[in-house]
Order: C-alpha cells, then sequence, then structure tokens
C-alpha cells in the first residue's frame, strides 16, 4: 500500500511539472488516430462492397448449377418418378387400335332416286270438228273402263247433218233401185228387138252411176256418224284419270290442250336416276324395294327398262321400275329405290379407318417394324358394314381402324388388333 501511494505521488509530480508539453502530445496523438480511423473506415466500406459482389455471385452460380443439375441428372443416375411418368407417356401414345383386313361377303345394294310417273300416260282431248263442252262425266283419281264417256261436247248441229247424211243416202239407194229396173226391163225388150243397142248401154250406165252414188252417199253419211260420236269424249283404256282440264261450257278443239290424262290400267312407275359406276349391275326384272316419304311400308317392283345412254355433264344413266297399282302410289311423288345386286366378297373397313387428303382415300398400315405406311386404297362404296374397298388392301394387312387421324406416316405404334365387322 506505501508503495503504491509513492508510485502514485511520483505521478501527480511529473503530470503538475510537464502538465503544458503532456497536452500537446496528447492532442498529436489524437489527431493522428482520428486520421487513422477515417481512412480505415473508408477501406472498410469499399471492401464490404466487393465481399458483397463475390458473395451475390457466388451464390447465382451455385443456383445455376443446383437447378440444371436436378432437371438433368448425370448419366447413369436415375430418378425412379420421372422414369415412371415418361413410360407412361410412352405408352399412352403408342398402344393403336388396328384391324386385320379379311373377305366379308358383302351384297351390293345400289340407291336410286326419282319421281313416281305413270308408266303409259295418256292424254285424251277433242277429235274431228270439236265443240263447247256441255257435260263432264269424269274426275281426277276415278277408274275409268275403255268406251267410258268421260264428257260431251254440243252436238245439235251435228246431229242435223247426220239426218241429211241419211236422207241423201235413202235418195241414192232409191234412185239406184230405179236406174236398175229400167235397165233390167230395157234388156228385156232388147232382146225381142223392140231396143237399140245404144239405148240399152245409156240405161246400164245409168243404173250404174246411181249404184256408184249409193256407196257415196253410205261414206257421207258413215262419216257424220263418226264425227258425232267424236262429240263424246271416250276412254280409250281402262285406267285412270291422272288429271283433268275440262270444264262445262268450255271450247274444245281438235289438236288442242289434252281434256284428260289418264294412265293406262293404272299401272305406275319410278323413273330415276343412277350413278355410271352401278349401271353395269342393274339387269332387266331385277326385284326392287321402292319406299315414299310419309309411308311406313315399302312397295315391291321390278326394273322393266335401263337407260341408253349416260347424261355427259351428270354422269347418270336412267332407270325405269315397274310398280303394281295401288291407291297409295300417286304420280309426282318422291321415291327411293334400292336394288341388291350380286353378291361379292370384298374387303369391307371401318369408315374411321378410311380417311382422305382431297388427292385420293387412303389408310395407314401396320409394316413389320410396327411404322405405319400411308397406302392409297380404291373404294367401291359405302354400307352400314362399313367402306367397301376394290383395290389397295391385300388381306391379312393391319390397318389403324381409329385415330388415325391423329397420326403420320412413319409413326411407331404398339398395334392392339380387333376384328373386323
Amino acid at each position: 500500500m506505501a508503495l503504491q501511494d509513492q508510485f502514485q505521488n511520483n505521478d501527480n509530480r511529473q503530470g503538475r511539472s510537464g502538465q503544458g508539453q503532456r497536452v500537446n502530445l496528447v492532442s498529436a496523438d489524437t489527431l493522428n488516430t482520428d486520421f487513422t480511423m477515417d481512412k480505415a473506415n473508408r477501406l472498410g466500406s469499399k471492401s464490404k462492397m466487393v465481399i458483397g459482389a463475390v458473395l451475390a455471385l457466388v451464390i447465382a452460380i451455385g443456383a445455376y448449377f443446383a437447378f440444371h443439375t436436378q432437371a438433368k441428372p448425370a448419366a447413369g443416375a436415375t430418378d425412379p418418378q420421372i422414369a415412371k411418368s415418361e413410360d407412361q407417356n410412352k405408352q399412352t401414345t403408342q398402344h393403336v387400335t388396328v384391324v386385320a383386313a379379311a373377305i366379308t361377303p358383302v351384297t351390293n345394294v345400289i340407291s336410286v332416286t326419282g319421281t313416281l310417273s305413270a308408266r303409259n300416260e295418256m292424254p285424251v282431248g277433242a277429235e274431228g270438228e270439236g265443240g263447247r263442252i256441255m257435260q263432264v262425266n269424269a274426275d281426277v283419281g276415278q277408274r275409268v273402263v275403255r268406251g267410258q264417256v268421260l264428257a260431251r261436247l254440243n252436238r245439235d248441229v251435228m246431229a242435223e247433218q247426220v239426218s241429211q247424211m241419211e236422207a241423201n243416202h235413202r235418195e241414192a239407194i232409191a234412185n239406184a233401185n230405179a236406174a236398175i229396173a229400167d235397165y233390167e226391163r230395157g234388156k228385156s225388150v232388147a232382146d225381142g228387138g223392140f231396143m237399140t243397142k245404144q239405148e240399152l248401154e245409156r240405161r246400164l250406165a245409168t243404173a250404174e252411176s246411181a249404184k256408184a252414188k249409193v256407196s257415196f252417199t253410205a261414206a257421207q253419211s258413215k262419216e257424220m256418224h263418226t264425227k258425232f260420236n267424236h262429240m263424246e269424249i271416250r276412254a280409250p283404256a281402262d285406267g285412270v284419270v291422272l288429271a283433268r282440264s275440262a270444264e262445262v261450257g268450255q271450247l274444245a278443239l281438235a289438236g288442242g290442250e289434252p281434256l284428260f290424262r289418264l294412265s293406262r290400267g293404272g299401272a305406275v312407275e319410278l323413273r330415276g336416276q343412277v350413278a355410271e359406276q352401278d349401271l353395269p349391275a342393274l339387269e332387266l326384272n331385277q326385284p326392287a324395294e321402292v319406299t315414299l316419304t310419309g309411308i311406313d311400308r315399302s312397295f315391291a317392283g321390278h326394273i322393266w327398262q335401263l337407260g341408253a345412254i349416260i347424261d355427259p355433264k351428270s354422269r347418270l344413266g336412267s332407270v325405269r321400275i315397274a310398280l303394281a297399282p295401288d291407291r297409295q302410289l300417286r304420280p309426282g311423288a318422291f321415291a327411293h329405290a334400292t336394288i341388291k345386286a350380286a353378291t361379292a366378297n370384298r374387303i369391307v373397313l371401318p369408315q374411321a379407318a378410311v380417311q382422305n387428303d382431297g388427292a385420293s382415300a387412303f389408310v395407314l398400315v401396320v409394316g413389320a417394324d410396327n411404322k405405319l405406311v400411308k397406302r392409297p386404297v380404291m373404294v367401291a362404296a359405302t354400307t352400314g358394314q362399313g367402306m367397301i374397298l376394290s383395290s389397295g388392301l391385300n388381306v391379312g394387312e393391319r390397318v389403324v381402324s381409329t385415330a388415325g387421324a391423329f397420326l403420320h406416316a412413319g409413326d411407331k405404334i404398339v398395334p392392339q388388333i380387333r376384328k373386323a365387322n
């Protein structure tokens, strides 16, 4: 304790004796210290900035490599979840349903569209002199028989002419009988020598002339009777009245518009058109089934006439199908007929299997390596069974049956075979 007090006293003395000088030294040291600290502070700020930038760069580089290392694992490294997902996608896109081409018995059904018409339509009008219609005895849809009066014209004037001709004919007969009797008497007298030969020849000529006059008036009377009968318009054959334009008071002229239209026997036919490629498969007397709009039953018929030419513009030929008379078969109605032609063995594919690229029809055939090949085909017809092919595909070849629009030639698939219909 005494020693500590001694050192403290010494220090106090030194401090009192050198107080001014010590202050100076302290001031210099303080200035030096302040300058050093300011410089250090500036250097520390720059260092911190550099260190921060370096750290940010290191962090960015690390994040980059970490991301790409995760997205692209190294060779030999496998992620089970990723591999499983890729296998599932691969299986989903490659499994495709295909069908094996096979021969199928196909009945070629040919469609015909057209309108119903009377098989033998007969226009009936006025004959002879014509005249004004006084009576109409038939109407549309009525069945008539041959010789039945359909309408009567005014016959008053014609009746007078008939009477006059009949009177002329009777007069000619009387004159002829008198001339013949006069000749016979002259002939008997001439045999006794009481009449000259010239007189006898004159009487013979008169008798022959009278006989000729009888024939002439008979022809005139017959002609007048025929004209008189033509004042009654009669049915030329049994049939059905299809149309009537005759009205009471109408003036009917010979050679004018028909007053009636009849269907001979009531027979009706379908006059239709058929595609050029289907015409060779049709034959006379082939059975046909005709249907009409609004009627829930069909009508049996047969082909009785085939067109001799093909329309150069429409490429269609004509066909006429005879039908039995029926009240529901009305001329002018739209009708559709199906004709079953010969049965043939053809390759039939589902409609979805056949595509069209604008130039031709084609299918996607599965090759030996399960790669798809585009194959043009020729379609013969389309039925409820599918598309009937005439060429382009061989029996046994596998064809994509569905989803063909989403596949392309060269794609590799896993075929799933199903039977063709």
